[in-house]
């Protein structure tokens, strides 16, 4: 199981916020589109057993033709009318240093032609007898009408604020009938090569599901944080495995074109760019681009793939640029020939899914007005028309969130439990996290770890100056777990961790690779209240775990040793008792009209 309690923006039709990963049940449930949207879509899943039988039931919604309201239940239960099995099954590749500890699981890919364009399609996936819930979806157009599309990028160590976006992105999916595709720019997770990282974006991935169970269909971009197989593994070698660049005709007057920035930007991906402008440029009213590295960054330097692809760009008339990777939100000038020029291409975006915003260098030339930056998680919504392409950038909406406190969770850990400790040293090897690791020669202290807040109970006043990490362990008790339908990391952090249950990494926030000394990618994050992290059944856990004692172990890691504070305080909760309402709509942080290209 792999669920959160956390916050609910809206009451949801389905009876959880994500599903169980157990047996053959299908979970962790998305849509995939390539090439050919109005008339095929690619229905993906997870089950945590291999399975023998895996299959997709669809039918149209009745009296649905073209993007009008998807939300009628269609009565649950009804089979489908066509059913169509799954081309491609397999096991996740768990990394080396997962084998053994970590639970693996399979996915299953079932690819559905033969749709009818702008029509809605209810679906139901079934694993040797056991099934999703009921879901719904739309198919692209397949004449030239108006529609609406959302993109962002960076979800990966924000992970509370992922789910808050996650959430936010289901509710526009109702709000917004002729909403009909979700661009994700990239950078998922913190480690694509970790399953681990995987299995907890997947389910969380779920709540992206619209309250009245709509599905939006995926147009997925490789990011720099997905290196190895498991990006094909999720997405069904989008553009082909370890290539990764495709178009998508979402209309016959709008396309969108994939590109990938962890490849070559030039030889191959650069030629084929080339054929695709020349092909489509003449035909399409409105023609965009996607990538993870921007070339007209926020905050970074700009990409390599610049230098080949903005050439290309310009001298076909790209209108408008999706970038993720700088964790900001931005929208630049229309640029020519590096020059402020209104017939020039757009960058917007920059990435704000949920992973911690960064400030952004706001005196760069491109970002003056009527261009603009900011520091906000974010979606970019955009709504074409025959008159004009409309672009808001939307923040979520303003939550009321009760007071969480640990104490008043049911407990696994407490947020007062003895700890061992080390400060101003690294450990040897990975053995530390170990229950067999003798750590008797370790400090011990209460939790509540830190400095420079007054709120710290074992207080690290030498850490300021000479050091930038701590490392934490605790026993816990599985038959404790065992008990919980849910166990989860509560914790407050300033400015980054990683936690590990049993030797295997379990959660992380702030650290982009590595572990301990090696650890590379710190983020900023300042500990203003509990967090939670979730690490899946406790019964699944404590079978996992074995009798006897398990070991908690935490590294904490603060951006630099020079920092005035730092925090590190965790503790093991059952299902959250605590739940959010949404107060306010959403925050419209920017919005512009571009006009077609011969008016401009």
């Amino acid at each position: 199981m792999i669920t959160v309690a956390l916050m609910l923006l809206g009451a949801c039709a389905l009876d959880d916020p994500w599903t169980r990963l157990e047996g053959t049940q299908p979970a962790q449930w998305r849509l995939v589109w390539t090439t050919s949207p109005a008339h095929e879509v690619t229905v993906s899943w997870t089950t945590l057993e291999a399975g023998t039988s895996h299959k997709v039931h669809v039918r149209p919604r009745p009296g649905s033709q073209g993007l009008e309201s998807t939300s009628v239940p269609s009565g649950q239960g009804e089979r489908r009318a066509r059913e169509v099995m799954a081309h491609r099954s397999g096991a996740y590749t768990l990394s080396p240093t997962e084998v053994e500890k970590e639970a693996g699981a399979f996915y299953h890919h079932a690819r559905v032609t033969g749709l009818q364009a702008s029509s809605a399609y209810w679906l139901q996936i079934e694993s040797d007898g056991r099934l999703s819930p009921e879901l719904h979806f739309l198919t692209a157009p397949a004449e030239d009408r108006p529609f609406k599309m959302v993109h962002g990028g960076d979800s990966r160590t924000g992970i509370s604020e992922r789910q808050e976006m996650n959430r936010f992105i289901g509710r526009l999916a109702d709000e917004h009938p002729e909403l009909i595709s979700f661009a994700h720019g990239g950078d998922y997770i913190a480690n694509g090569r970790l399953w681990g990282h995987w299995r907890l974006w997947l389910s969380q991935n779920e709540w992206t599901t619209s309250p009245s169970g709509r599905v939006l269909p995926m147009i997925p971009t490789r990011g720099n944080h997905e290196p190895g197989p498991i990006f094909d593994e999720v997405f069904d070698d989008p553009g082909g495995a370890g290539l990764n660049y495709f178009s998508t005709d979402l209309t016959p007057q709008v396309s969108l074109i994939t590109l990938n920035t962890e490849i070559s930007a030039a030889g191959d991906q650069a030629v084929w760019l080339e054929r695709e402008l020349q092909r489509l440029r003449p035909q399409r009213r409105w023609l965009l681009s996607q990538y993870h590295r921007a070339l007209y960054p926020a905050v970074k330097d700009p990409a390599s793939a610049k230098l080949h692809w903005v050439p290309l760009f310009e001298e076909h008339n790209v209108d408008l640029v999706l970038e993720s990777d700088g964790h900001s939100v931005k929208r630049t000038v229309p640029i020519r020939a590096e020059k402020v020029d209104p017939s020039g291409v757009i960058y917007i975006g920059e990435g704000g899914l949920g992973v911690p915003q960064r400030t952004p260098k706001s005196d760069r030339w491109f970002l003056q007005e009527p261009g603009m930056s900011g520091k906000s998680h974010h979606v970019v919504l955009l709504e074409f028309g025959p008159a004009g392409l409309d672009s808001r950038i939307l923040a979520p909406p303003a939550v009321s969130s009760p007071i969480f406190r640990p104490e008043e969770q049911p407990l696994a850990l407490a947020p007062d439990a003895p700890w061992r400790f080390l400060a101003g040293a690294d450990p040897a090897g990975a053995s530390w996290r170990e229950v067999g690791f003798d750590d008797s020669s370790w400090a011990q202290g209460t939790g509540g770890f830190g400095y420079g807040d007054d709120d710290d109970v074992t207080v690290l006043d030498t850490m300021r100056g000479e050091y930038s990490r701590l490392y934490l362990r605790a026993l816990v008790d599985p038959a404790a777990l065992a008990s919980l339908e849910e166990v989860q990391l509560a914790i407050r952090y300033d400015d980054a961790f990683i936690a590990f249950l049993g030797g295997v990494e379990v959660a992380r926030a702030g650290v982009a690779t590595g572990h301990g000394a090696t650890a590379e990618g710190l983020s900023s994050h300042e500990a203003t209240r509990w967090e939670l992290f979730s690490l899946g059944s406790g019964a699944q856990l404590a079978e996992r775990l074995g009798p006897g004692p398990a070991v908690l172990a935490l590294e904490g890691h603060n951006h630099t040793s020079a920092s005035s504070d730092f925090t590190l305080h965790p503790c093991l909760v059952g299902p959250s008792r605590v739940r959010a309402v949404a107060m306010d709509g959403p925050v419209v942080l920017d919005e512009f009209r571009l006009t077609p290209r011969d008016e401009r």
